[in-house]
């Protein structure tokens, strides 16, 4: 279905420095999502945020997730990723993350659930071997700060409700939706 995501995070001392020396180059784009900002650096995407007609909150977001980065903004360098990223059959995403090694963990786990299907937090946290874990996990997966690809939108409740989601819970169900027609549509080809 979707390519595989290939992964890469800071490290503990760029993470502690906040993006020090890391270059972040942003644009603003459609999707069939609704507008999203898309923030890259040379080692993958770093964020992917839904805008909800706040720009301004988007990119304080961004600049305060990565306080030590150079940021600026350029369209025409983001464009082609805003393409490929939610086209059928794209090629593998990078994405560079930045978190702790718990919220890291979670967001592991959730690019290995398969395009099209979802899971529970109960589960997840019962996946780390600490099954009393539903509420840190999250806590965990709301910090995300890239959307879609961390597919945070395929975790339910343990009874099969959408939960909250950090980019609406309208958006999600149509992500969910999206996936499973896309999913059903590869198997007619």
């Amino acid at each position: 279905m979707h390519p595989p995501i290939q992964v890469q995070a800071l490290t503990p001392q760029e993470y502690r420095h906040k993006g020090a020396n890391i270059d972040i180059i942003y644009g603003f784009h459609d999707t069939p999502f609704g507008e999203c900002m898309i923030a890259n650096t040379p080692r993958g995407i770093c964020m992917l945020d839904f805008v909800d007609d706040n720009r301004e909150f988007i990119l304080e977001r961004l600049h305060s997730k990565w306080v030590n980065a150079h940021i600026q903004q350029d369209q025409n360098l983001t464009a082609p990723l805003a393409v490929s990223l939610f086209k059928f059959g794209a090629k593998p995403a990078k994405i560079l993350l930045s978190g702790t090694p718990f919220q890291l963990k979670i967001w592991n786990l959730l690019l290995q659930i398969p395009f099209g299907q979802q899971n529970t937090y109960t589960s997840i946290a019962q996946q780390i071997h600490q099954p009393k874990a539903a509420r840190a996990v999250g806590s965990a997966i709301a910090q995300n700060h890239i959307a879609y690809l961390i597919p945070c939108h395929r975790v339910l409740r343990t009874d099969g409700g959408l939960a909250n989601y950090k980019w609406s819970i309208n958006r999600k169900k149509q992500l969910i939706e999206w996936e499973k027609t896309v999913q059903a549509n590869s198997f007619t080809m």
